[in-house]
């Protein structure tokens, strides 16, 4: 995170930008969309002077885009050409605040397409506590070397985030049951746990060589224990793991990542 792309307007400059600095980048490009270059510009450098004046950003330069622009489906597009030309290595965008089963992620899906290096972060307006809690997700089970890759990614990206906020590291995997043998009862979660939880314990503390991470093992689906969990501890952002898959439908995001998005009520980063 050390090129940071925040995609702002009026509503949410704040909030958004306050986040990106916490994170400690190297630079910051604020990038918003407007038909009246002039005044958005002067809007978000007044607003910019405040917030630079309340957070220790001194070792960060910072940059305001300015893009008119008439059609919202050329937003994706526009954002992924500024971040390629400034070198971004995670794009920031506004997160709604209601999640909700079956949402359209086309807009995110297009962004994590166009920019295959670059990670997204989701942002609410909401403040982040006062001692922040970040919760990492691997898949400890998944028997590939992509899941492995990926764990390790996923782990990466938690740490840092932990470091530059001095946050609480949160470490969790589920040991997957399907959907239709959960409904029917025909597995229990506690059989599951009895049967492999020692295993998956196992191979979750090699990720936590490490002081003070807190580990979770939980049952079930991913898209049902990630949010409840997420719920429980009170996480203030969720590290995801995203295996892209970039055939000819183009999808990026899997269906079970999007369960878990459209149930998640916090900030998510997505890494590939």
């Amino acid at each position: 995170m050390k090129n940071i792309l925040v995609v702002v307007d009026e509503k949410n400059a704040d909030s958004l930008i306050k986040k990106c600095l916490l994170l400690s980048p190297k630079s910051l490009f604020i990038l918003t969309f407007s038909s009246t270059k002039e005044e958005v510009s002067a809007n978000l450098t007044a607003k910019l002077k405040s917030l630079t004046s309340s957070v220790q950003s001194q070792n960060c330069s910072i940059e305001t885009l300015v893009i008119p622009i008439d059609v919202n489906a050329q937003k994706a597009e526009k954002i992924i050409e500024s971040a390629l030309k400034y070198k971004v290595d995670t794009i920031a965008i506004h997160r709604r605040k209601n999640a909700r089963p079956g949402r359209d992620f086309s807009y995110e899906k297009q962004l994590l397409r166009g920019l295959p290096k670059a990670e997204l972060l989701m942002l609410g307006d909401n403040n982040w506590k006062d001692q922040v809690e970040v919760l990492g997700t691997l898949d400890v089970m998944g028997p590939s070397k992509t899941h492995k890759a990926l764990n390790s990614t996923v782990y990466s990206a938690t740490k840092l985030l932990v470091n530059r906020l001095s946050a609480t590291f949160h470490l969790m995997s589920v040991i997957v049951i399907s959907r239709v043998s959960e409904e029917l009862d025909v597995v229990q979660k506690s059989e599951v746990l009895t049967k492999k939880g020692k295993q998956a314990e196992a191979k979750l503390a090699e990720y936590a060589k490490a002081k003070n991470i807190k580990l979770h093992l939980a049952a079930g689906s991913p898209s049902k224990e990630i949010p409840r969990l997420s719920s429980k501890i009170k996480a203030d952002l969720v590290v995801l793991g995203n295996v892209g898959r970039t055939g000819v439908q183009g999808l990026i995001l899997g269906n079970t990542a999007e369960k878990i998005l459209s149930r998640l009520n916090t900030d998510v980063l997505i890494v590939k």
